[in-house]
């Protein structure tokens, strides 16, 4: 065997190698690539699930039946009932408004309709009460009225969530 011979088998063999290291190498990038892409989508799917989760609750806290129960005993009058009623509801919300970035845009615009439609709602009934009424008449009349006034886009927001959710687990 002279000299070039060997000089052609060592390239060739040199190669292959190299070409199997770089092979080797590109197949556990693309493989790193896949799984951190992976790691991403389940990490979103997580906080978006963890989102919606925070609007059903939000629209549970905020639906004037479980609103005036779980506010009324910090209230004597019918205006001190609805200054905490709206307290109540700008707090939940402010507390959860970051979600919305998770949120389909469709369904955050039915929330804050079902949002609007309560605090609309409580202002009309409490202008329709006589502010030093007893708390107690002022929240039986909301809740009297919930159903008629905005139970409607209290479970437009609800059922919208319903089918984002479902939605996310059959994409």
């Amino acid at each position: 065997m002279n000299n070039t011979t060997l000089l052609i088998t060592i390239a060739i063999f040199a190669f292959s190698i190299v070409a199997t290291i770089w092979m080797f190498l590109r197949a556990d990038a693309q493989k790193r690539k896949e799984e951190k892409t992976r790691q991403h989508a389940d990490k979103i799917l997580t906080n978006k699930l963890m989102a919606y989760e925070r609007m059903t609750l939000l629209i549970e806290r905020i639906n004037p039946e479980s609103l005036i129960i779980r506010e009324q005993a910090g209230a004597d009058t019918a205006l001190s009932m609805h200054t905490l009623l709206l307290r109540s509801i700008r707090q939940e919300f402010e507390h959860n408004v970051a979600m919305q970035i998770y949120i389909e845009p469709k369904t955050w615009a039915l929330i804050l309709r079902a949002k609007e439609e309560i605090v609309k709602l409580i202002n009309q009934t409490a202008k329709e009460t006589d502010p030093k009424t007893p708390a107690l008449v002022l929240g039986h009349s909301i809740i009297e009225d919930a159903p008629d006034k905005c139970g409607l886009y209290v479970r437009k927001a609800l059922d919208a969530i319903r089918n984002d959710v479902n939605d996310l687990f059959q994409s």
